[in-house]
């Protein structure tokens, strides 16, 4: 009976080892990942007079922009481009509009085409 209670407890700390070591493996894949991949667009926000910013996004639905060199995003509440096929404007809205947001601010940026957002910049500074 010892025995093959020890053979029971060597296996479980095996499976435990294994499964710590693809935990391991799986976050150093994702800590490392190349953030200028091929679904990366880099832009420059124009703010106005609160500057200009670098920023980065990925082409995933993602509402946010990362500025670059800092760990602050711009989230965007509405984006608005002009369609070229038919000259008329597009917008597209994120989140629940109205709901605490004071001090939009409104930026415009090309990536092909131009681009106007209205979002603010987290964290609130």
């Amino acid at each position: 009976m010892r025995l093959r209670e020890g053979a029971h407890l060597r296996r479980l700390i095996a499976i435990g080892l294994g499964l710590s070591l693809l935990f391991v493996l799986l976050l150093t894949s994702v800590a490392s990942a190349d953030p200028n991949n091929g679904n990366t667009v880099n832009i420059t926000l124009d703010c106005g007079s609160r500057g200009t910013f670098d920023a980065v996004f990925t082409r995933s639905g993602t509402a946010a922009f990362h500025l670059v060199g800092t760990t602050a995003n711009f989230e965007w509440k509405t984006l608005t481009y002009i369609d070229p096929n038919t000259g008329q404007p597009v917008s597209i809205s994120s989140g629940t509009p109205g709901k605490g947001f004071k001090n939009l601010l409104t930026c415009t940026y090309t990536a092909g085409l131009d681009f106007t957002v209205v979002g603010f910049m987290t964290p609130a500074g």
